[in-house]
């Protein structure tokens, strides 16, 4: 109420609306957070730090076409900034822009080749837009220089379930259960793959173990 005072009494107090639209994020309520940096960015229209701000709230709040036209403004502007350039890559990929994602991904590997997580992310929208063969290619990548990459194996497993590819599955979730025993995202995934595979019998005592664990886990 106070900064909300603050604002109605003077509208060009930036310092206040600031706060205000960091309270409101906080809270998860976007729309007047986005409402506040809006009006801020009009009395500093040159900001460029307020305008990557107003795009990552933009798109935690699914507005991804002007999310990801301020992110673009960003890059061109700082072309070199590797760690903005894979939020903008996510909101691509959250947007279903999976081919525009990847060339996001691959810019970022050719400044970077060892950067694992790009090459990690990169793999998992390539495997949402069913690439699956580049996909496998790049947890192999991954896999090469990391062979207990967690998130490389659980990674392989998904894309031979996508698949159909039952058996190379099931061997992928083993490998990321050893390596995390007892993960919880693993063992569902893997006990979903037993269903698919036609072996209900193994796979429902674990998915109910699971469930017992978190009963809002509807997975």
């Amino acid at each position: 109420e106070y900064l909300r005072a603050q604002v109605e009494r003077d509208p060009q107090n930036i310092a206040a609306r600031l706060e205000l639209a960091d309270v409101y994020i906080a809270r998860g309520e976007f729309p007047p957070g986005i409402r506040e940096l809006r009006a801020v960015l009009e009395l500093k229209p040159d900001r460029d730090d307020l305008r990557l701000r107003l795009g990552r709230v933009l798109s935690w709040n699914r507005e991804y076409p002007d999310s990801i036209r301020f992110y673009r403004e960003w890059m061109n502007n700082h072309p070199d900034d590797q760690n903005v350039r894979m939020e903008l890559a996510r909101v691509l990929s959250w947007s279903k822009d999976y081919d525009g994602s990847v060339a996001e991904y691959q810019q970022v590997l050719k400044a970077d080749p060892d950067n694992t997580a790009a090459r990690l992310e990169m793999a998992r929208v390539l495997s949402w837009a069913k690439q699956y063969n580049p996909a496998l290619e790049n947890y192999n990548q991954v896999l090469e220089k990391d062979p207990r990459s967690y998130d490389a194996w659980l990674g392989r497993g998904r894309v031979y379930s996508y698949q159909s590819r039952w058996s190379d599955s099931l061997n992928a979730y083993d490998e990321a259960l050893k390596i995390r025993p007892k993960e919880p995202e693993a063992v569902r995934d893997r006990a979903q793959v037993l269903l698919w595979s036609g072996d209900p019998a193994a796979a429902q005592p674990i998915l109910a173990d699971l469930h017992a664990e978190n009963p809002n886990d509807t997975a």
